[in-house]
């Protein structure tokens, strides 16, 4: 999610949302961890609204597979994230 012109404590604003797991910034852009997406979703429309904020970017995602294993069982099966498994030279 990005906004146009956002206020400096923006941040600190955000991590105040109801059923906020975890947030974090990069860039201009905030990403926000939930599990009720929907009252998430109509706790930014409230609070941009009211601080006359104008959201520029603002997607959804659902966990990929790997990341509800990763959640349920704490093992990281990919560890520096975009390694791959190198391949056996044998013919």
């Amino acid at each position: 999610m990005s906004f146009s012109n956002p206020k400096k404590n923006i941040l600190t604003d955000l991590e105040m949302l109801h059923e906020v797991t975890d947030i974090t910034k990069n860039g201009d852009k905030y990403s926000i961890n939930t599990k009720n997406v929907p009252k998430v979703l109509a706790e930014i429309w409230n609070y941009a609204t009211l601080n006359k904020l104008t959201i520029n970017t603002l997607n959804t995602l659902c966990p990929s597979l790997q990341d509800v294993f990763v959640e349920l069982t704490g093992i990281n099966p990919n560890p520096c994230g975009s390694c791959k498994p190198k391949r056996s030279n044998q013919t």
